[in-house]
């Protein structure tokens, strides 16, 4: 079976807030559920080199452009700078799981900062979410 997440990081500011999302990503990359990671809305060309290096793919366009070339069946999308909590693989792979069982959409948000609060609180952007595709 091929790897049923494909993740989208909704923006990318700094190395090193790209390479700590990387990080959190690799057990699920281990765990053989993730597919792909796409990236959009870069905050310079600087960046490139470094998406590249680690496997990423950037996508021009922005996130709608993204959301189109996920080939997985659900899409884990996650806010500039958002982090995965440890144990984050578990939460998804049963949300995965269940939506194999009937459910069209799952989503979940994960805190980050007071900012990511705000935002969850107002509906604006939550930091992580996972959607069937």
């Amino acid at each position: 079976m091929r790897a049923p997440v494909s993740v989208v990081i909704t923006g990318v500011a700094n190395a090193a807030g790209f390479t700590a999302q990387v990080k959190d990503l690799m057990a699920g990359i281990d765990a053989g559920l993730i597919r792909e990671v796409l990236v959009c809305d870069l905050a310079h060309d600087g960046l490139a080199d470094l998406i590249d290096a680690v496997g990423a793919e950037i996508v021009e366009g922005g996130v709608t452009a993204a959301r189109a070339a996920c080939g997985a069946a659900w899409r884990l999308e996650l806010a500039q700078g958002a982090r995965l909590p440890e144990g984050w693989v578990g939460r998804v792979e049963a949300l995965v799981l269940s939506g194999a069982q009937g459910a069209r959409r799952s989503a979940f948000r994960l805190p980050v900062g007071l900012r990511a609060r705000i935002w969850g609180r107002f509906g604006l952007m939550p930091v992580a979410r996972l959607l069937r595709a």
